[in-house]
């Protein structure tokens, strides 16, 4: 019973007391002697009787409610459009806990962006013709199986049976789409969904639409005993050598089943560094002696940090906890590793250190601290932070953790670097019509200026090991592109003029040489190409770049300079999808 009808049963019952404490004992009171004889009396116990089993009702059927609410999650069933309504085999049928319909629908129960066809209830069959009108609200029976493509599991860490009969012709991904709190393994649902549905869920850079901000790709993470973290294993200190300037990349491949990070080398000597069985792992930065990553992976349930050998030999856990420990990057002397947590309810800021294996928080104040990157001498981070409100650029100083606000808080900025030298920081700002623009502002916050085209979606920004160039991938001419601007006169040249997606640029050590994600041979691989000078004519890729992958899974989102790997998560730092390729 809805909390309307609990309410009018008690309404009810209220109104019955009232009659019989107040309004009847007056009114015997003015016939004295007459209800007595007529035998009134018998009534007015009658209608006490009654008032008493109708409260009695209404407080069952509420403790009733209270109970079953108590022994198991409220769920309800909808139909979650996963591209094209016209499409049969884009409809999934999944059930969900009520307070994760906030990720599908508004208060006023209008559907967010990207779920403008879900609807309440279960899909239409495979086999039907296509609906012009979703059925009524509230249809389903609550059935935990995907009608169309394939089925889902709720919670649960393993990939769901596809019925390939169904959707023949699809090519099917497996999703974990968070309906509600990340925090809170119950609103986890792994789903599996056709590859053009992934639109429902994240935007053509990868980023996650609203109310997608912490869905990934992949099986959803494990929840075995959630309240119960892991116990540390003992740690093993991690000793960093002096800086070294080698072309050292790493990568982002599914060539194993799941998610890995793999080392670049010829055919014979590809290492898979991250060794995840059946989990998604991401976001590596480099050691600066290049014999370490640090990286983040869901492999034993929980969004965790690790550290492997550069050479394979060795792969270490370094947090435990039961929330989200993400976007890593390596300090420059070596020994510690910055990360951001939700440990404490909002993202902040902490320091692993490599030689001992302590943790330290960085920053405690109200608001979300997130991004950070380090400044060439270790001594200082940038990061972004919402504590203002929007989401500006703070310096942190680690001698003294104060923070001083470096953008003018007019708008949204995201994604700060040091330049090389650490005389400059570059950052996105998030313009009125939704695009990313990249500005370049002095180290001190003065003389912020623009170096994208602001008619395109700019993001994943990436200095030059001299300081000389910004690399960036933009959607200005409709798919996305590698740009290179040149900071000495201003210039900007477009990498390669194609219809294919060019993404996520990273730079060689020491060259003006560019590793980056191609999809012109209809697979995602990885590419290098001189990116200077900026003058020169666009090139064709097949023709003129260096292929450094050729495996038939998908290898994208390379890191070498700097180290710290973006394409891999969202802007505002929480972890997101690698793009199905």
């Amino acid at each position: 019973m809805e909390p309307i009808g609990l309410l009018a049963w008690v309404l009810v019952g209220l109104i019955a007391v009232w009659l019989v404490s107040q309004v009847i004992p007056r009114r015997m009171g003015q016939i004295g002697d007459t209800i007595r004889k007529r035998g009134f009396l018998m009534s007015q116990i009658r209608l006490g009787l009654a008032a008493v089993v109708l409260v009695a009702l209404s407080i069952g059927l509420v403790v009733d409610r209270t109970t079953a609410q108590n022994g198991k999650d409220d769920k309800v069933t909808i139909c979650h459009v996963a591209g094209n309504t016209d499409d049969p085999a884009n409809y999934v049928t999944i059930t969900i806990s009520k307070n994760g319909l906030n990720g599908h629908f508004d208060q006023n129960g209008t559907p967010r962006q990207g779920h403008e066809s879900d609807f309440m209830g279960e899909c239409p069959p495979s086999d039907s013709a296509p609906v012009d009108e979703p059925p009524d609200a509230g249809e389903g029976d609550n059935d935990d199986t995907a009608e169309a493509c394939g089925e889902f599991v709720e919670g649960d860490q393993e990939f769901p049976q596809v019925n390939e009969n169904d959707c023949p012709d699809s090519k099917k991904v497996t999703i974990c789409h968070v309906a509600g709190n990340s925090d809170d393994p119950a609103n986890y649902v792994t789903i599996t969904i056709s590859e053009n549905g992934l639109n429902g869920h994240f935007n053509n850079d990868g980023t996650p639409r609203q109310g997608h901000q912490d869905d990934i790709m992949g099986p959803c993470p494990t929840t075995t005993s959630p309240e119960q973290p892991q116990e540390p294993a003992a740690f093993v200190p991690i000793v960093v050598g002096p800086p070294v300037c080698e072309d050292v990349l790493v990568y982002h491949t599914n060539q194993t089943g799941d998610w890995e990070i793999f080392r670049l080398g010829d055919a014979d000597t590809l290492l898979n560094l991250s060794q995840g069985v059946n989990a998604i792992d991401v976001a590596p930065s480099m050691s600066p002696d290049k014999r370490w990553i640090t990286f983040v992976s869901n492999r034993d349930g929980n969004w965790e940090l690790y550290t492997a050998a550069m050479d394979g030999s060795s792969v270490q856990r370094l947090t435990y906890n039961n929330f989200t420990d993400a976007d890593p990057m390596w300090s420059p002397d070596g020994k510690s590793i910055v990360f951001q947590s939700t440990r404490e309810g909002e993202r902040d800021l902490y320091l692993f250190d490599v030689t001992g294996g302590q943790e330290v928080r960085l920053t405690e104040n109200v608001g979300n601290n997130t991004n950070a990157f380090w400044s060439p001498d270790g001594s200082k981070l940038v990061f972004q932070s919402n504590r203002d409100g929007l989401w500006q650029i703070y310096e942190l100083t680690l001698s003294s953790l104060a923070a001083v606000r470096l953008t003018d808080g007019s708008t949204n900025t995201f994604d700060p670097q040091y330049s090389t030298n650490g005389t400059q920081i570059s950052y996105r700002v998030i313009d009125g019509s939704g695009h990313g623009v990249i500005y370049v502002m002095n180290a001190d916050g003065s003389t912020p200026r623009v170096i994208s085209d602001p008619n395109g979606d700019a993001l994943y920004q990436a200095w030059s090991p001299d300081d000389s160039a910004i690399a960036y991938q933009s959607s200005l001419d409709g798919d996305r592109d590698i740009y290179v601007y040149d900071l000495a006169n201003n210039q900007t040249r477009l990498l390669a003029d194609n219809t294919a997606a060019d993404y996520a640029p990273t730079w060689f050590c020491g060259s003006k040489q560019l590793a980056f994600t191609s999809e012109v041979t209809g697979n995602a691989d990885i590419f290098s190409a001189q990116a200077l000078p900026v003058n020169a004519a666009s090139i064709i890729i097949e023709e003129q770049a260096t292929q450094l992958t050729v495996d038939p899974a998908a290898d994208l989102y390379p890191l070498s300079s700097p180290s710290e790997e973006d394409a891999s998560r969202s802007r505002s730092g929480e972890l997101i999808s690698i793009s199905a390729q």
